[in-house]
C-alpha cells in the first residue's frame, strides 16, 4: 500500500511540473546581449547579429539588450551563448534563460574543425542552431 501510494505522489507531482512549465512560445521575446562573455569585443565575429537571426528565423521576436522596448523583463527570454573551444575544436551551445537566470532550454552542441576563428565560431554557431527547426516556435508580436 505503501508503494501504492508514493508512486501515486510521484506521478501527481511530475504531471504538476509539467503543467507548470511554460513553453518558450508563451515568452514575448528574447534578449540578445550586445556581447557575449566569452568575446573581448561586441559582436565579435558577427555572432550576435547572427544569434538574433537564427533565433527570429526560428520564430523569435529578438532585440539586443540595448534596443529593449519598456516591457516586463519576466515576458521574455534572455539569449546566451557558450563556449567550449579547445585546442583542435571550436564548441558553443545556445542557451535561453528567464528573468530569474533559471534556464529553460538549452540546445544542442556545435562543434567546428575550422582553423580561422572567425569560420570557426560561425561554423559551431550555425551548427548549434540545427536543433532549434524542431522547436516549432512561434512568438505572438
Amino acid at each position: 500500500m505503501k508503494h501504492l501510494f508514493l508512486t501515486l505522489v510521484i506521478i501527481v507531482t511530475c504531471s504538476n511540473l509539467s503543467l507548470a512549465q511554460k513553453r518558450l512560445s508563451d515568452y514575448s521575446f528574447v534578449v540578445v546581449p550586445d556581447k557575449f562573455e566569452f568575446l573581448s569585443k561586441a559582436n565579435q565575429y558577427q555572432l550576435n547579429d547572427m544569434t538574433k537571426y537564427y533565433l527570429a528565423k526560428n520564430g523569435f521576436n529578438t532585440y539586443y539588450f540595448s534596443e529593449l522596448p519598456s516591457v516586463d523583463n519576466c515576458d521574455g527570454l534572455w539569449a546566451d551563448v557558450e563556449s567550449t573551444s579547445g585546442f583542435t575544436r571550436t564548441k558553443m551551445m545556445v542557451v535561453l534563460k528567464d528573468c530569474k537566470g533559471n534556464e529553460v532550454y538549452r540546445g544542442e552542441t556545435g562543434a567546428s574543425k575550422q582553423k580561422d576563428y572567425k569560420k570557426s565560431y560561425q561554423d559551431a554557431l550555425r551548427k548549434a542552431f540545427l536543433c532549434f527547426n524542431e522547436l516549432d516556435v512561434k512568438q505572438d508580436a
